[in-house]
């Protein structure tokens, strides 16, 4: 964990590398894979297919650290934790499967994202509980040195944190369905 300014601007800047870096793997090897098929996509389709199957890699890679995973849900029971585990790792293949369908003109897995992205709108709270950006501000405050017995020293940080959280999701997810559901869009999954 960053100690100061310097160290936290290197480890996001890490985050920031590990995510593009992805993202260019998917990009130049669909790239490359559609030069022998001669697919031509609408750029919106890149950009979802592109963002998605980003995410879901990088939501899966760090989801190895289960102990962290775990952390951030402390006020659960164990069962639940591994549930809700489990679930965010099918979901995030079953998303991986999908935007790769997207990007190849399937129509189920068309519907399908679309599904995804109502379900992310209406269980956003499941998804991101408060509780969660508390223990992850402690921990960081902790690993800070900062003393938090007496509460957090800086309150806002998870709400603040929630609210970008939860904006982008609902954001990306009302993308999703906006353009999925386009007329010259949708008429590409019809062939």
């Amino acid at each position: 964990m960053p100690t100061n300014d310097n160290e936290l601007l290197l480890t996001i800047l890490d985050y920031l590398i590990q995510f593009v870096s992805i993202a260019v793997i998917f990009f130049l090897t669909i790239r490359f894979i559609d030069k022998k098929r001669g697919i031509r996509r609408p750029k919106v389709l890149w950009l979802i297919g592109l963002f998605l199957l980003t995410t879901s890699l990088y939501d899966l890679l760090n989801f190895i650290d289960y102990d962290l995973y775990a952390g951030m849900f402390l006020e659960l029971p164990q069962w639940l934790i591994n549930v809700r585990y489990a679930f965010s790792v099918l979901l995030r293949c079953f998303t991986i499967f999908l935007a790769l369908g997207v990007l190849y003109f399937n129509e189920q897995a068309r519907r399908f994202l679309i599904a995804i992205a109502i379900f992310t709108i209406v269980t956003i709270y499941w998804k991101h509980p408060y509780s969660v950006f508390v223990n992850t501000a402690i921990s960081a405050e902790g690993a800070w040195g900062l003393d938090t017995s007496q509460g957090l020293n800086f309150p806002g940080f998870p709400w603040i944190c929630m609210f970008v959280y939860v904006t982008a999701d609902i954001l990306i997810s009302g993308i999703t369905i906006y353009c999925l559901t386009l007329p010259n869009i949708k008429a590409l999954f019809k062939k």
